[in-house]
């Protein structure tokens, strides 16, 4: 039997790959909306050819882009937040079941409810701001160069089509050089890094509820050819809970992410049964031992209840160690 840090990492490996689901499909359909923004930005320049240089066309160019950008980055910022909520929630409650099976009884609840978690993702900081405050910055800045792109193109005497081509890009670049792909590489990044931001908010939320059986909190780095060094280097770090001050090491907890895009989580370093009770296990199933567990899990103000569901023999795998898994792509095959 895999001990219990296995089993937690190899939790949060099938997990990642159904994040990665959720995350294509909030990507799929932030991009869609952001074509048919293009598609209206470039419509809007269209309609309005007679006068091209008329300053007063200029506004009515620019109004018009302003409405459909707020219109369209307001959809996109609904339509994440439903997907973050619906993450929290599953995160969540997953990890607590997670721990359940780990444990081997039924001990721990939910820690939120359903309307709590979905405040966890609306109010969770995603590098210093709430995720719908990065969608609002995204929205303007993509209105203020746009005005300036326009603005710059006006004084340079250009077509419509010159015009629409700063917007869309080139086809000699494979349209990547608009000014629409720079908004579509920002909105990917952000629908990456708030969702596992907000799943790994989750998840430390319900393994801090799990008292002295958690002592900490491990660092679980997907290692293949695109993991940073950043992730690299906390790969297996271990911070104690619930203070986050590193274990064995000196680097500082980097919160529920390193980076944009990142795709490491955490799992829960288990207390071993010898730690809990206070002495050496003799004996899987030992009386005595038995006994020290409950007794320590009592003062540390578990309901009587949950003690009694917890027995030392229903899971000889907590033994207080980080986990072997290293490799991702060796995880997958």
């Amino acid at each position: 039997m895999p001990n219990a840090a296995d089993q937690s990492v190899d939790w949060a490996l099938t997990q990642a790959i159904n994040l990665s689901r959720i995350e294509e499909g909030s990507k799929a359909n932030a991009l869609a909306l952001l074509e048919d923004l293009e598609g209206e930005i470039v419509g809007i320049l269209s309609k309005n050819k007679v006068n091209i240089r008329k300053q007063q066309k200029l506004a009515v160019i620019q109004g018009a882009a302003n409405d459909a950008i707020k219109k369209h980055y307001s959809e996109i910022d609904k339509n994440h937040q439903d997907d973050l909520a619906g993450v929290a929630k599953a995160q969540g409650k997953g990890q607590t079941k997670q721990i359940n099976a780990m444990i081997g009884a039924s001990i721990f609840d939910p820690v939120l409810s359903d309307k709590q978690w979905e405040a966890v993702a609306s109010k969770t900081l995603v590098f210093g701001a709430k995720s719908g405050d990065w969608w609002a910055g995204q929205d303007k800045g993509l209105r203020d160069k746009f005005g300036k792109q326009m603005a710059m193109g006006y004084s340079l005497g250009e077509s419509v089509d010159d015009l629409t081509r700063r917007v869309r890009g080139t086809k000699a670049n494979g349209f990547k050089d608009g000014l629409m792909q720079g908004s579509k590489r920002e909105a990917e990044a952000l629908v990456r890094s708030s969702v596992q931001t907000i799943s790994n908010t989750a998840r430390i939320e319900s393994i801090k509820a799990m008292g002295p059986i958690a002592k900490g909190i491990q660092w679980v780095s997907v290692l293949d050819g695109s993991t940073t060094k950043i992730c690299m280097g906390l790969s297996k770090k271990v911070w104690s809970l619930p203070d986050f001050k590193p274990i064995g090491h000196t680097k500082a907890f980097p919160g529920p992410v390193a980076h944009w895009n990142c795709r490491s989580t955490q799992v829960p370093k288990t207390a071993s049964w010898s730690e809990l009770a206070g002495r050496p296990i003799k004996e899987i199933g030992n009386v005595e031992l038995q006994a020290a567990v409950e007794a320590k899990l009592k003062a540390q103000g578990m309901p009587a209840d949950k003690v009694a569901k917890v027995k030392v023999r229903a899971q000889a795998s907590m033994d207080g160690q980080v986990s072997n898994i290293l490799d991702y792509e060796g995880w997958l095959k």
